[in-house]
């Protein structure tokens, strides 16, 4: 039996990488700022904010620290601006020579292009890939779920969306953007991915924890029948 796929498009944000190390490297940037203001604020204690709310942390932490609100916004600039200090786990960049000696790989990432860029640049992730795609180069409308990203990132692969997988680890953008573009997907379930806890309405294919089960994964996926309904939906623990 033949391979089903040819192409397999990621996920950046927690599915290569840990989002938290970005996180945090932003983080420690705004703190040196606030440091040399005389707020000893530190990035574990931003992070806290964050666990608890992705939604206005700056705001959040201005009334918690004691800072001026009025700075929220040059912090926000800095957080963004600044150059993240992130490296690709060993194990990771095992994984994706692995598969790239079988399959062509694709990134297509969601966020604003600045940061998502030196977030690509940092992790050297154009080594490992075919294609790399910021959905914001093509206009917010053009994020996830909005299956016409995926078009694209196979037009260029030179691959066709039925002969391609899709990785990621939001249900509501990753799996949901597959399944409406009619592609097989994988969800991976990081158990320190900010995603972990969430359900979609939306199955994947197969569910893993660690990117290192996804050749295992892809194996038994193409020794079945499926259908991008997500009938044929398998786990790391079957395997």
């Amino acid at each position: 039996m033949g391979r089903r796929f040819r192409a397999i498009i990621f996920d950046l944000d927690d599915t290569v990488y840990a989002e938290t190390d970005y996180v945090v490297s932003g983080y420690r940037s705004v703190c040196s700022i606030l440091a040399e203001r005389g707020f000893s604020v530190k990035a574990d204690d931003m992070l806290g904010l964050f666990w608890t709310s992705r939604d206005h942390v700056f705001d959040r932490a201005a009334l918690q620290f004691g800072f001026p609100r009025e700075w929220v916004p040059e912090l926000i600039e800095r957080y963004r601006a600044h150059t993240p200090i992130l490296a690709l786990e060993n194990k990771i960049q095992r994984v994706l020579v692995l598969l790239r000696q079988s399959y062509k790989l694709g990134i297509v990432t969601d966020g604003w292009k600045n940061v998502q860029q030196k977030k690509i640049d940092a992790l050297k992730i154009d080594e490992y890939c075919d294609a790399v795609i910021l959905a914001d180069e093509f206009g917010r409308g053009y994020w996830k779920p909005n299956p016409a990203i995926f078009r694209i990132c196979c037009e260029r692969l030179g691959v066709s969306m039925g002969e391609t997988l899709v990785v990621g680890d939001n249900p509501e953008r990753d799996i949901a953007g597959a399944r409406a573009a009619e592609m097989a997907c994988v969800r991976i379930r990081r158990r320190d991915g900010y995603m972990y806890s969430s359900q979609g309405d939306c199955q994947a294919d197969a569910e893993i924890a660690e990117l290192e089960e996804l050749p295992e994964v892809l194996r038994l996926l193409d020794e079945r029948d499926v259908s991008p309904s997500g009938s044929a939906s398998v786990t790391s623990g079957e395997i």
